[in-house]
């Protein structure tokens, strides 16, 4: 296998980046640009919950009836 790769001049594992990462002024800039934390209390996130839930449900309750109107025979 190796010869195969010899004869089609490959090279294998290459890595040719024109211009290398700087990774000190990146993390400077990731610092930066970090979103403030949001701090919710408990009972806000109960009721994201609370209605996050209530939407599914629905959604899937009209799933279902759809399912049932077109196997109900007529």
């Amino acid at each position: 296998m190796n010869e195969e790769l010899r004869k089609w001049n490959m090279q294998l594992f290459a890595d040719d980046d024109p211009e290398p990462e700087e990774p000190e002024q990146e993390s400077e800039e990731q610092e930066e640009k970090e979103p403030e934390k949001l701090s919710l209390t408990q009972a806000e996130l109960d009721e994201m919950i609370k209605k996050a839930k209530a939407k599914d449900r629905a959604s899937f309750r009209n799933q279902l009836e759809k399912q049932l109107k077109a196997e109900r025979p007529r």
